[in-house]
């Protein structure tokens, strides 16, 4: 199952994954996930700076994921790799890269990351039962 999401930044895609380890940084630095989007929503220097975090957190594991699981895989393009590894951009290219206009796409991309993390994979697997009282003739 496809738990990567990406974003473009710049011309270049870029992998995010919510993993374990971006909401174990992300909570330390920020508390909760909800006072983390509550922080967001606030364009003053507090909520910026929280935004860029979640970008670079969410670009730093979606970069470890790749590299870690998915090496052999085809990529389009325009991936942000170089010699064969998702290079994540630091923190000042994130804020030099993103426009204010690209916001509103750029955190769709991250609430769908957020998303992809909590969906689970089911399968299901059918058995042939054997009739436990077959019928006599």
């Amino acid at each position: 199952m496809a738990r990567i999401n990406y974003i473009e930044i710049c011309g270049k895609l870029y992998p995010l994954s919510f993993s374990l380890m971006a909401q174990k940084t992300l909570a330390a630095k920020h508390g909760s996930i909800e006072e983390l989007q509550e922080k967001i929503t606030n364009f003053d220097e507090a909520g910026i700076d929280a935004l860029v975090d979640f970008i670079e957190i969410l670009i730093k594991q979606g970069c470890a994921y790749k590299n870690r699981f998915e090496r052999d895989s085809i990529f389009p393009e325009s991936a942000a790799i170089v010699n064969g590894e998702w290079i994540p951009l630091e923190r000042e290219e994130i804020m030099v890269g993103i426009q204010f206009g690209d916001l509103t796409k750029i955190i769709k991309e991250i609430t769908d990351a957020i998303m992809k993390s909590s969906d689970r994979e089911v399968v299901a697997e059918i058995k042939e039962e054997k009739n436990a009282n077959p019928t006599q003739e």
